[in-house]
């Protein structure tokens, strides 16, 4: 596979032209359609385009008709290589693919039975899990199938993928959603089999996985063997929680990704499941340099594709400090909600290589959702060169309320993911100028599993001012066709941090000493929630006695509240602040200690 150079500045001008919506770095992008919802997906994303083998590309997405979002609707476009200007094709045919008024997070899987090639999409629509196929290639008139699995109540995240034997395989995330306890999520999944016609399913082989703390899963079928893979988040500690884990954010970021693979869609022992992550216990001695120094989990994001019978997985992870010595209720003595790395996995090396380093301190605000680097989305080519591409924020990419703004990335295995080259930046819409009216915020990209001469992405391109999820303006969703000669010579970029390990040893992994098993850092580790609403939690590090100062600073540096102000010993520690008395804005919180200072930024949103 051989790539071509060709400088940023030469691909503006050819590129930027009536029919494309925004100068990118690399390819063409084109409006697909337009959407008030922000969210597209509350977790792990599924493909929302897929490519076929006819020239046909088809698009599903989450519509919200206006700011109210009492009325949305899963949308689906299409275009054909065959007819034409490919603006033209979009333009005013965006379609419904559902029947109901409050539909969404929807994904999208291929029916192919010879040439007969229609779209199949899969979502939430009034409590129901429902798939919705078109009745011809590129027709735009669905008709819709709900699956009203007794016993399933609320059906979230619902996910699905077609076989080759043309058999549907369709999980969700169930839960009954408020109560007195905290919200847990039942995976289930089961198989349908088309009848005469595509309007009659016939529904069966339903499983009910296990209970988990998020709507993470993902089921993808192989295109050239009867197996099934599905990937989920297991909780190491289980759900419901056990005392003093309950309702924290440690509970729900404590996990493994496990995935099973079915022969054949129907028998499902997940018993038999890998653990993909395999998490090490924490060493109470703090002298086990591996089992100390094992701080990440999986959160939020997780995708699948077959390369022949291999399975291929990619997922985020988050920082994750376990306490062996129980000093803390649940022992955790802190996580990151911004540094992450983006992982891969494959069923033949069994082995985790780093696909995305986000390790990096980012001092401006995000969803609580996003990560420096996160939604990675994987699509091969015919030579099984694998491409990854996932959105990436850094605290020098900022709205006017100093929020994170995401581009598209892309990574890339020429080595059936063994390694992976470093992150090609295919979007580059930087806010430069703060101008609230420039679309520059990426989120939710999705590749096509079919990567032929170019790849096929569609992500939601949003305004400056709908940072940290507001959903005050309309969004556009944006298809960018990237031709692979265009790209980078692969080997030319470096590896994202070369002989990096899933499991290291202190030092490596998150800076810790193991003489004393304290960070080998000092200041504030992470602030969660931010945004916040009433309440968030700082833990910081110090590395020494000392008398201790945390206050909160307005953003002109005047002193608004002393936090903290007093002697305490080495070690790390989490104070709550309550923010009763503040208004909406951004503020900095100040940590002082030994001569030392440590500073980040708290987003308050009434």
């Amino acid at each position: 596979m051989k790539h071509f150079r060709i400088p940023s500045i030469i691909l503006l001008l050819i590129f930027f032209s009536l029919n494309t919506v925004q100068a990118v770095n690399y390819g063409e992008a084109y409006e697909v359609g337009t959407t008030w919802m922000y969210n597209q997906h509350t977790s792990t994303i599924g493909k929302m385009i897929a490519r076929d083998r006819l020239g046909g590309t088809h698009f599903v997405w989450t519509k919200a008709v206006d700011e109210n979002h009492v009325t949305r609707h899963v949308f689906y476009n299409f275009y054909s290589d065959e007819e034409g200007d490919i603006a033209d094709q979009f333009e005013n045919n965006a379609t419904r693919a559902d029947e109901v008024d409050r539909s969404g997070y929807g994904s999208i899987d291929l029916y192919i039975d010879g040439d007969f090639i229609v779209p199949v999409c899969f979502y939430y629509a009034s409590r129901r899990a429902v798939m919705s196929i078109d009745f011809e290639w590129g027709y735009r008139s669905f008709s819709e199938i709900g699956f009203n699995v007794q016993g399933m109540v609320l059906p979230l995240g619902v996910k699905g993928t077609i076989d080759r034997n043309l058999n549907a395989h369709v999980t969700a995330s169930t839960s009954e959603m408020g109560g007195d306890g905290p919200v847990a999520f039942d995976v289930v999944l089961w198989h349908a089999e088309p009848g005469e016609d595509l309007n009659d399913w016939d529904v069966g082989h339903i499983n009910d996985i296990e209970t988990c703390t998020g709507i993470t899963q993902r089921i993808q079928a192989s295109r050239t063997s009867d197996e099934v893979a599905l990937a989920w988040h297991h909780n190491l500690v289980g759900v419901p929680a056990p005392e003093g884990w309950a309702n924290t954010t440690a509970h729900t970021m404590n996990n493994d990704l496990y995935l099973y693979e079915s022969p054949d869609g129907e028998e499902w022992d997940i018993e038999e499941a890998i653990n993909i992550t395999s998490t090490i216990e924490a060493d109470k001695d703090r002298n086990g340099v591996y089992a100390y120094g094992d701080t990440l989990r999986p959160y939020n994001d997780v995708d699948i594709i077959y390369v022949g019978d291999i399975v291929h997985v990619v997922f985020t992870t988050r920082g994750y400090w376990a306490d062996p010595t129980e000093q803390f209720n649940p022992p955790v003595e802190s996580w990151t909600t911004e540094e992450s790395f983006i992982w891969h996995w494959d069923s033949e090396s069994d082995t985790l290589t780093l696909v995305a380093d986000g390790w990096y301190e980012n001092g401006s605000a995000h969803s609580a959702l996003n990560s420096n680097v996160d939604r990675p989305s994987l699509g091969v080519d015919e030579d099984g060169n694998l491409y990854c591409v996932f959105r990436q924020i850094t605290d020098d990419d900022v709205n006017v309320n100093a929020s994170c703004l995401g581009e598209v990335m892309l990574a890339i295995s020429i080595d059936g993911g063994e390694t992976w080259s470093e992150a090609i930046n295919l979007t580059g819409t930087e806010n430069e100028d703060n101008d609230e009216e420039e679309y520059c915020d990426e989120n939710f990209p999705s590749i096509a599993e079919m990567v032929d001469d170019c790849l096929h992405i569609f992500y939601q391109l949003a305004p400056d001012a709908s940072g940290l999820g507001e959903e005050t303006t309309e969004n556009r969703m944006i298809y960018q066709n990237v031709p692979i000669d265009d790209l980078p010579d692969v080997d030319d970029l470096e590896l994202p941090r070369e002989g990096f390990k899933y499991h290291n040893s202190s030092q490596q992994a998150v800076g810790q000493d193991l003489a004393d098993g304290i960070p080998a850092e000092f200041g504030i580790n992470s602030v969660y929630p931010n945004p916040f609403n009433a309440e968030t939690i700082i833990s910081y590090t110090l590395l020494k006695p000392g008398q201790v100062k945390m206050s909160i600073y307005s953003i002109t540096g005047q002193e608004i509240n002393v936090v903290k102000d007093d002697f305490q010993q080495a070690g790390v520690y989490k104070v709550n602040i309550n923010a009763s008395g503040l208004s909406t804005g951004v503020y900095i919180i100040r940590l002082d200690s030994n001569d030392k200072i440590s500073t980040t930024k708290l987003v308050l949103v009434r």
